[in-house]
Protein backbone atom coordinates (compact mmCIF):
# COMPACT_ATOMS: atom_id res chain seq x y z
CA UNK A 1 0.00 0.00 0.00
CA UNK A 2 2.82 2.55 0.10
CA UNK A 3 3.40 1.88 -3.00
CA UNK A 4 2.44 4.78 -4.78
CA UNK A 5 3.03 8.66 -6.74
CA UNK A 6 5.78 10.95 -4.92
CA UNK A 7 4.46 13.43 -2.75
CA UNK A 8 5.58 15.93 -5.16
CA UNK A 9 4.29 14.25 -8.59
CA UNK A 10 2.80 16.79 -10.79
CA UNK A 11 0.63 15.16 -13.45
CA UNK A 12 0.02 17.84 -16.41
CA UNK A 13 1.35 21.37 -16.52
CA UNK A 14 1.47 24.04 -19.17
CA UNK A 15 3.90 26.79 -19.42
CA UNK A 16 3.18 29.56 -22.27
CA UNK A 17 5.04 32.70 -22.54
CA UNK A 18 5.05 35.05 -25.24
CA UNK A 19 6.32 38.36 -26.43
CA UNK A 20 5.19 40.79 -28.94
CA UNK A 21 6.19 44.07 -30.67
CA UNK A 22 3.37 46.15 -30.85
CA UNK A 23 3.35 46.86 -34.49
CA UNK A 24 1.78 50.82 -34.89
CA UNK A 25 4.75 53.65 -35.13
CA UNK A 26 7.43 51.45 -35.30
CA UNK A 27 9.92 54.23 -36.73
CA UNK A 28 8.92 56.30 -34.35
CA UNK A 29 11.41 56.94 -31.30
CA UNK A 30 8.78 58.44 -29.20
CA UNK A 31 5.79 56.67 -30.13
CA UNK A 32 6.88 53.00 -30.92
CA UNK A 33 8.77 50.85 -29.22
CA UNK A 34 5.81 49.15 -27.49
CA UNK A 35 5.97 45.67 -26.17
CA UNK A 36 3.80 43.06 -24.37
CA UNK A 37 5.16 39.81 -22.38
CA UNK A 38 4.18 37.12 -20.16
CA UNK A 39 3.93 34.11 -18.96
CA UNK A 40 0.86 32.11 -18.24
CA UNK A 41 1.13 28.62 -16.01
CA UNK A 42 -1.24 26.32 -15.60
CA UNK A 43 -0.78 22.20 -13.39
CA UNK A 44 -2.94 19.91 -11.87
CA UNK A 45 -2.13 19.99 -7.87
CA UNK A 46 0.68 17.51 -6.34
CA UNK A 47 -1.21 14.65 -4.10
CA UNK A 48 -3.01 14.98 -0.56
CA UNK A 49 -0.84 12.58 2.25
CA UNK A 50 -4.45 11.48 3.78
CA UNK A 51 -2.81 9.62 7.14
CA UNK A 52 -4.62 9.61 11.10
CA UNK A 53 -2.03 10.95 13.21
CA UNK A 54 -4.48 10.18 16.34
CA UNK A 55 -5.37 6.91 16.15
CA UNK A 56 -3.90 3.35 15.80
CA UNK A 57 -6.35 2.11 12.66
CA UNK A 58 -4.48 -1.45 12.53
CA UNK A 59 -4.15 -2.44 16.20
CA UNK A 60 -0.21 -2.32 15.62
CA UNK A 61 1.01 -0.96 18.17
CA UNK A 62 2.20 2.39 16.69
CA UNK A 63 0.12 5.72 16.30
CA UNK A 64 0.81 8.74 13.84
CA UNK A 65 1.26 6.98 10.77
CA UNK A 66 -1.96 4.84 9.31
CA UNK A 67 -4.00 5.87 6.81
CA UNK A 68 -7.81 5.57 7.60
CA UNK A 69 -10.60 3.62 5.10
CA UNK A 70 -12.75 5.35 2.98
CA UNK A 71 -16.52 5.11 4.20
CA UNK A 72 -18.80 2.90 1.73
CA UNK A 73 -19.31 4.28 -1.70
CA UNK A 74 -15.99 5.90 -1.27
CA UNK A 75 -13.02 6.10 -3.14
CA UNK A 76 -9.92 8.09 -4.23
CA UNK A 77 -11.68 9.43 -7.14
CA UNK A 78 -14.75 11.42 -5.49
CA UNK A 79 -14.00 12.29 -2.22
CA UNK A 80 -13.19 15.96 -3.31
CA UNK A 81 -15.52 18.84 -2.88
CA UNK A 82 -16.58 20.81 -5.63
CA UNK A 83 -15.80 24.15 -3.56
CA UNK A 84 -12.81 26.01 -2.58
CA UNK A 85 -10.07 24.54 -1.30
CA UNK A 86 -9.41 27.58 1.61
CA UNK A 87 -13.60 26.28 2.63
CA UNK A 88 -13.62 22.29 1.86
CA UNK A 89 -11.94 20.24 -0.73
CA UNK A 90 -11.78 17.26 0.59
CA UNK A 91 -14.83 15.42 1.91
CA UNK A 92 -14.92 14.47 5.87
CA UNK A 93 -17.72 11.90 4.99
CA UNK A 94 -15.63 10.05 2.73
CA UNK A 95 -12.95 8.56 5.18
CA UNK A 96 -13.58 6.71 8.72
CA UNK A 97 -10.91 6.76 11.88
CA UNK A 98 -12.33 3.09 12.43
CA UNK A 99 -10.05 0.40 12.74
CA UNK A 100 -10.79 -1.34 9.31
CA UNK A 101 -12.67 -4.67 9.72
CA UNK A 102 -14.64 -3.31 12.81
CA UNK A 103 -17.96 -3.00 10.60
CA UNK A 104 -17.40 0.50 9.70
CA UNK A 105 -16.16 -0.21 6.07
CA UNK A 106 -18.21 -3.40 4.72
CA UNK A 107 -16.95 -2.51 1.40
CA UNK A 108 -13.32 -3.92 2.32
CA UNK A 109 -12.50 -7.42 4.74
CA UNK A 110 -9.56 -7.67 6.61
CA UNK A 111 -7.55 -11.20 5.40
CA UNK A 112 -8.45 -13.82 8.33
CA UNK A 113 -4.48 -14.29 9.01
CA UNK A 114 -4.30 -10.53 10.12
CA UNK A 115 -4.63 -10.14 13.19
CA UNK A 116 -6.94 -12.94 13.10
CA UNK A 117 -9.12 -10.58 10.34
CA UNK A 118 -9.77 -7.77 12.88
CA UNK A 119 -8.20 -5.06 12.32
CA UNK A 120 -5.37 -4.47 9.68
CA UNK A 121 -4.18 -2.08 7.04
CA UNK A 122 -6.01 0.57 5.46
CA UNK A 123 -6.86 -0.31 1.79
CA UNK A 124 -6.16 3.53 0.85
CA UNK A 125 -2.94 3.29 -1.29
CA UNK A 126 -0.21 6.43 -0.78
CA UNK A 127 -1.21 9.61 -2.19
CA UNK A 128 -4.55 8.28 -4.00
CA UNK A 129 -5.80 11.76 -3.79
CA UNK A 130 -4.56 15.51 -5.19
CA UNK A 131 -4.92 18.56 -4.41
CA UNK A 132 -6.35 21.98 -5.64
CA UNK A 133 -4.83 22.99 -9.20
CA UNK A 134 -2.35 25.87 -9.93
CA UNK A 135 -2.77 28.77 -12.35
CA UNK A 136 -0.81 31.67 -12.60
CA UNK A 137 -0.38 34.90 -15.31
CA UNK A 138 2.46 37.44 -15.45
CA UNK A 139 2.21 39.95 -17.53
CA UNK A 140 4.60 42.92 -18.43
CA UNK A 141 3.93 45.73 -20.78
CA UNK A 142 7.59 47.77 -21.98
CA UNK A 143 8.28 50.65 -23.79
CA UNK A 144 11.68 51.75 -25.33
CA UNK A 145 13.55 55.17 -26.26
CA UNK A 146 15.97 54.67 -29.05
CA UNK A 147 18.46 57.76 -28.10
CA UNK A 148 21.13 56.81 -30.32
CA UNK A 149 22.23 54.57 -32.77
CA UNK A 150 23.73 52.03 -29.99
CA UNK A 151 22.02 53.69 -27.13
CA UNK A 152 18.46 52.44 -26.02
CA UNK A 153 16.20 53.30 -22.67
CA UNK A 154 13.57 50.87 -21.77
CA UNK A 155 10.47 51.31 -19.30
CA UNK A 156 9.00 48.03 -17.99
CA UNK A 157 5.74 47.57 -15.98
CA UNK A 158 5.55 44.09 -14.77
CA UNK A 159 2.92 42.46 -13.33
CA UNK A 160 3.16 38.75 -11.25
CA UNK A 161 -0.32 37.03 -10.48
CA UNK A 162 -1.76 40.01 -13.04
CA UNK A 163 -5.34 38.90 -11.78
CA UNK A 164 -4.54 37.81 -7.96
CA UNK A 165 -5.61 34.64 -8.41
CA UNK A 166 -5.32 32.61 -5.21
CA UNK A 167 -3.31 29.39 -5.37
CA UNK A 168 -4.14 27.50 -1.95
CA UNK A 169 -1.35 25.38 -0.40
CA UNK A 170 -1.69 21.00 0.22
CA UNK A 171 -5.09 20.70 2.14
CA UNK A 172 -4.35 19.49 6.14
CA UNK A 173 -4.76 15.69 6.11
CA UNK A 174 -5.02 14.57 9.22
CA UNK A 175 -8.93 13.17 9.95
CA UNK A 176 -8.24 14.29 13.03
CA UNK A 177 -7.72 17.88 12.41
CA UNK A 178 -10.18 20.40 12.69
CA UNK A 179 -9.05 21.82 9.42
CA UNK A 180 -8.86 18.52 7.63
CA UNK A 181 -9.57 19.08 3.95
CA UNK A 182 -8.76 22.71 4.16
CA UNK A 183 -6.05 25.08 2.84
CA UNK A 184 -4.83 27.02 5.34
CA UNK A 185 -2.63 28.81 3.58
CA UNK A 186 -2.00 29.96 0.07
CA UNK A 187 1.36 29.35 -2.05
CA UNK A 188 1.77 33.39 -2.17
CA UNK A 189 1.81 34.05 1.68
CA UNK A 190 5.42 34.21 2.06
CA UNK A 191 5.74 36.97 -0.89
CA UNK A 192 2.35 38.56 -1.65
CA UNK A 193 -0.31 37.78 -4.36
CA UNK A 194 -0.07 40.14 -7.44
CA UNK A 195 3.23 42.49 -7.08
CA UNK A 196 3.74 45.76 -9.84
CA UNK A 197 7.27 46.64 -10.02
CA UNK A 198 8.38 49.44 -12.27
CA UNK A 199 12.12 49.52 -13.97
CA UNK A 200 13.90 51.77 -16.28
CA UNK A 201 16.85 50.06 -18.04
CA UNK A 202 19.81 51.31 -20.35
CA UNK A 203 20.86 49.36 -23.03
CA UNK A 204 23.91 50.17 -24.65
Amino acid sequence: MDYGPADFDVRHRVVFSYTYDLPFAKGNRFIGGWQLNGIFSWQTGVPIPVTDLNTDLNADGLVGADRPAYMPGFNGKNVTLHSSAAIQFLNPAGYTSAPVGTGFNPDYACPANVNGGAWCDSPMHRNDVYGPHFANWDFGLGKSFKLTESVKLSFMANFFDIFNHPNFDTPAGNVGDSNFGKSIATLGDEGGHRVGQLALRLDF
